[in-house]
């Protein structure tokens, strides 16, 4: 799961790098290990990846997502990989054979997208990913001990923030 948080909706461009750079690791450690799966993906016919995005995505994106197995080849995927396998945590990266393997991979992977409103529901019922990725602002006024009791400032600015209960943790 990539949660990402841009004031913006995030585009086809972010989207493409997004799941190429977590392919990239998955090869990565695939070559290094000298092995068929990774930490990441144990077998890409039973992985689905999750891009969960707070506002949404472009309408090119979620075009896009909507029908990557069949149109990631349509983009141009040779620079955001060239871009990508420059950082230096992809130096031991084997280039040729990677985008090889990138290319097949892309054609199997299955994508799904969440944004801030498909998300708000799975959230709230879900624990673990609440204190994962969440931070929870204090909805109960802080005692003032100088004015003997709460700070009425507190109150007035949790009230305006509770519906703004979970913010994500950049």
């Amino acid at each position: 799961m990539q949660c990402k948080k841009y004031k913006s909706n995030i585009s086809t461009q972010l989207v493409l790098s997004e799941i190429i750079k977590f392919l990239l690791y998955h090869i990565l450690e695939v070559q290094q290990t000298n092995t068929s799966q990774s930490s990441l993906i144990n077998n890409i016919e039973d992985f689905t990846y999750y891009l969960v995005a707070s506002k949404d995505f472009t309408q090119t994106a979620n075009i896009l997502l909507g029908t990557f197995n069949t149109n990631w080849s349509t983009h141009k995927i040779k620079p955001i990989f060239k871009k990508i396998v420059s950082q230096k945590s992809f130096e031991a990266l084997d280039h040729q054979e990677a985008l090889q393997k990138l290319e097949c991979l892309l054609e199997k992977i299955n994508i799904s997208a969440i944004t801030g409103v498909d998300l708000d529901p799975i959230v709230r019922v879900n624990p673990y990913l609440r204190n994962r990725y969440f931070s929870i602002p204090e909805l109960t006024p802080k005692v003032d001990p100088k004015n003997n009791g709460i700070n009425s400032s507190n109150i007035v600015d949790n009230s305006i923030n509770a519906d703004k209960a979970l913010k994500y943790q950049n």
